[in-house]
């Protein structure tokens, strides 16, 4: 039966095979991810692999599915290695280092940087540091600077796993004013630029709606992050950080938006279709480059794709696409990025759970989408919650009822934030901040509800990973004994 099915996709989704077999050979390299594999071992991994080949061909009925076998064989030894070329380089201890920019965001103790050092070795990725200064510098500059590198270690409490999670943003840390431009950013790098017109809109938003209420307002605009500790941690606890996260209702607006203006520009849908990409690009650089956002704009690009070739669009393979293009980008974002994985783990939610929901709670009233609210935020927490208690030893069921009160204004309130941006301080604006204004704090009073039933949060004491197999394998279970001989239709937005 295997051997059918896996003929069958071979057959009609030869990609399907590459990029699953890929990803399976990045799965491998993840149980020991910091550990490189030299020259020697690589051939002795590829001997056995060839070995292993060989018994299964001996044992295997259908001889004429060996070229199948060997197309899996392949590309699980290229995602093993091109994890093992991923691997970051260990920070060699000195005082002069040379890197480029790759990444800054402000800080109390000045600029942060992101660093990427100058690494010899072209076969092993260079490895990065979070340089603080308060010197003005633009990203994409290569810089030469002198400090004393204070590496991050593992601490008693923390698992390998959680260990390399942190790894794979920065190996160290320093502080330092005593750097030295050797070249600037060349002129087509617009990253700078777009930092700049993003701490230019924070401002504009900061002048108009002052404090956490204004961060909120750019949240759910364009994913910015920059709230109080208190309100992170009350968000968090509430299970509403997802709205202060770049998703697809940001791109299915900037969609929505730019098809307006430019069929109302007298632009055909094939030829909008080239401009609209343009701006998925800029929003997507505009926003910052991460797991959940580029998810949102891969899957937003295919669906446009499939639209203007006149091909139906199916999410789980558009889902899979959307985890092989970033693996190809970063492979350590397969197990080790947390957005990457609730974002994932959300959309596999809304997928497989929100027709078994939908069927079962055919009792709630659609009134004001009430249902669709439920069922949504059921499907999409199901799936996450688990992950969320592995991480971080703690889970929140809050979500489930605060979703329900938040979820309905977010819309309301990037409508009404949208455009107080566009106005900014025309006259009487006072008065047209009010709705903007008035909405952020309902969400912010819906976020408070973990204040009142506390026991809405459980701490779990050491996670395994084990135990978190377990329960999705229960779920698994759960839904193969669900699913019905019938496809339940529903209606599940791909931008999710």
């Amino acid at each position: 039966m295997a051997i059918k099915t896996i003929l069958f996709y071979y057959q009609y989704q030869k990609s399907f095979l590459v990029m699953v077999a890929f990803l399976v050979g990045i799965a491998i390299h993840s149980l020991f991810p910091l550990t490189k594999i030299n020259s020697t071992q690589q051939s002795i991994i590829v001997f056995i692999g060839l070995f292993s080949y060989k018994i299964i061909y001996h044992f295997i009925k259908y001889k004429k599915n060996i070229p199948v076998l060997k197309f899996i064989f392949g590309f699980i030894f290229l995602g093993f290695f091109w994890f093992n070329l991923a691997i970051p380089a260990p920070i060699i201890i000195h005082k002069v280092y040379q890197g480029q920019i790759m990444n800054k965001q402000n800080s109390r103790y000045g600029t942060r940087m992101v660093i990427a050092l100058k690494n010899n070795n072209f076969l092993q990725a260079r490895s990065k540091i979070y340089l603080y200064t308060k010197q003005k510098l633009s990203i994409g500059d290569n810089i030469k600077f002198s400090c004393q590198i204070k590496k991050f270690n593992q601490r008693p409490n923390d698992t390998m796993y959680k260990f390399t999670m942190s790894q794979k943003r920065a190996q160290g840390s320093c502080r330092t004013n005593q750097l030295q431009v050797l070249k600037t950013s060349p002129f087509w790098d617009i990253r700078e630029y777009l930092w700049q017109s993003k701490k230019r809109l924070n401002q504009r938003i900061q002048k108009i709606i002052p404090g956490d209420n204004g961060v909120l307002i750019a949240g759910v605009l364009y994913g910015e992050q920059n709230m109080s500790q208190r309100s992170q941690e009350l968000f968090r606890q509430a299970g509403l950080t997802h709205l202060i996260a770049v998703s697809g209702s940001n791109f299915t607006l900037i969609i929505s938006l730019m098809s307006i203006i430019l069929l109302n520009f007298g632009f055909h849908r094939r030829q909008s279709f080239w401009v609209i990409n343009i701006g998925i690009i800029f929003f997507l650089l505009f926003v910052g480059f991460s797991a959940s956002v580029a998810r949102a704009a891969f899957m937003g690009f295919l669906l446009l794709f499939a639209r203007h070739t006149g091909r139906l669009a199916q999410v789980s393979y558009t889902l899979l696409i959307s985890a092989f293009i970033l693996c190809l980008i970063n492979p350590f974002m397969l197990f080790f990025d947390v957005g990457f994985a609730l974002s994932f783990l959300a959309t596999i939610g809304l997928m497989v759970w929100t027709p078994i929901f939908t069927k079962y709670l055919q009792f709630i009233p659609q009134k004001f989408g009430l249902q669709e609210i439920i069922v949504t935020t059921l499907s999409a927490n199901i799936m996450t919650i688990p992950y969320t208690a592995f991480c971080f030893d703690k889970m929140s069921f809050a979500g489930l009822i605060t979703n329900l009160f938040a979820i309905p204004l977010v819309p309301w309130l990037m409508l009404f934030g949208f455009f107080n941006i566009l106005w900014g301080q025309f006259f009487g604006w006072q008065y047209l901040i009010l709705p903007a204004l008035g909405l952020s704090k309902m969400i912010f009073l819906s976020a408070k509800i973990t204040e009142y039933i506390p026991w809405l949060n459980i701490k779990i004491q050491h996670m395994d990973f084990i135990y978190m197999i377990g329960i999705y394998t229960i779920l698994y279970l759960i839904w193969l004994k669900k699913q019905t001989s019938k496809k339940i239709s529903t209606k599940i937005s791909i931008f999710c």
